[in-house]
């Protein structure tokens, strides 16, 4: 995650500016198919569309990261550590 000075949370590394875009668009067509402006196939194709942007997105980080492991440890170590999840110890009531 990149922080912005100043704000809450953040964006991931792998969300560019034109895959920002693709989500949004997604969200309007699914509107638009809802309310019988537009076609099932229509908004279909533009959420396909949205997966596989980011899906590439992320191989292409990952592969970055992989690549400049041996130069770059630190940002391949903190990548790795936040997608690793951590299960929650949940007590038992006797």
């Amino acid at each position: 995650m990149f922080k912005k000075s100043g704000e809450e949370g953040g964006k991931p590394a792998w969300l560019s500016k034109n895959l920002l875009v693709k989500p949004q668009h997604k969200r309007k067509m699914y509107r638009q198919w809802k309310q019988a402006h537009t076609s099932w196939e229509r908004y279909r194709d533009t959420a396909q569309e949205c997966r596989d942007g980011i899906r590439k997105a992320k191989e292409q980080l990952e592969l970055n990261l992989a690549r400049d492991v041996k130069n770059y440890k630190k940002g391949f170590y903190r990548y790795a550590s936040q997608t690793t999840k951590t299960k929650e110890i949940v007590p038992t009531n006797k």
